[in-house]
């Protein structure tokens, strides 16, 4: 929900001494899909400082794999409401 995300973790890393691909930031489905415009001008500022990205929750919103396409996401955690069941 902060414009400001990708800032304040690149002030976190210059300060602990990290380099941006040990981290993975994980956002869930709905904080995806509440703003996509702003999550994916946050999520390429995140992607800038060589962080990963995952996406928590996937199936427990309204997102779907098209829109997926448009982020720069590199992990899907898909939730097990989602897929409970399938095998039935």
């Amino acid at each position: 929900a902060r414009d400001d995300g990708a800032n304040v973790l690149e002030e976190a890393l210059r300060y602990a001494g990290i380099d941006g691909r040990r981290i993975t930031v994980e956002l869930t489905e709905s904080a995806i899909v509440a703003d996509p415009d702003k999550a994916r001008h946050v999520l390429s500022a995140i992607k800038g400082l060589d962080a990963s990205i995952a996406m928590d929750d996937f199936g427990t919103g309204y997102s779907n794999l098209a829109s997926l396409q448009s982020l720069p996401i590199d992990m899907l955690k898909i939730d097990r409401s989602f897929v409970t069941g399938m095998l039935e």
